[in-house]
């Protein structure tokens, strides 16, 4: 797993597995993607290691991550499955061992995944994330 930051999605099998345009997604391929993934298909990543489990289980966790970063509906139950999956790595000997390059930021990550996952379980599989306005979106403001 090639990954270019501590976030469960910043990683290339977990992009492998994304349907459409993966920086402006629509609901039907976040639906294609998950399809894709749990039915273990992996259609559009041939080089995606299907007999590892841990590997599988770190690509559910960053598809929905990605999925919920983007805006758009994780069912329930799928955000419930990769809340144990989340849970089961919060420890640092995991994190470690899984080969993380900054076992303490992956940590903090992934705490705050889970608790935007535990968010989107709470609003029927949706996280909305709130537009921080910079600082010249806040000088235009203050312009106008």
């Amino acid at each position: 797993m090639g990954a270019w930051g501590t976030e469960s999605c910043s990683n290339d099998d977990t992009w492998d597995c994304l349907e459409g345009n993966i920086h402006n997604m629509t609901q039907k391929n976040a639906d294609d993607s998950i399809a894709n993934v749990w039915s273990q298909e992996f259609k559009g990543a041939p080089n995606v290691v299907r007999w590892n489990i841990a590997n599988n289980e770190n690509i559910k966790l960053g598809v929905v991550i990605h999925i919920l970063n983007q805006g758009l509906k994780v069912p329930p139950h799928i955000i419930l499955e990769v809340y144990q999956i989340a849970r089961c790595r919060l420890d640092i000997k995991v994190i470690k061992k899984e080969g993380w390059r900054d076992p303490e930021a992956r940590w903090n990550t992934l705490f705050l995944e889970m608790r935007q996952l535990r968010t989107a379980y709470n609003a029927d599989g949706q996280c909305i994330e709130k537009h921080v306005k910079g600082l010249l979106e806040k000088m235009d403001d203050m312009l106008t």
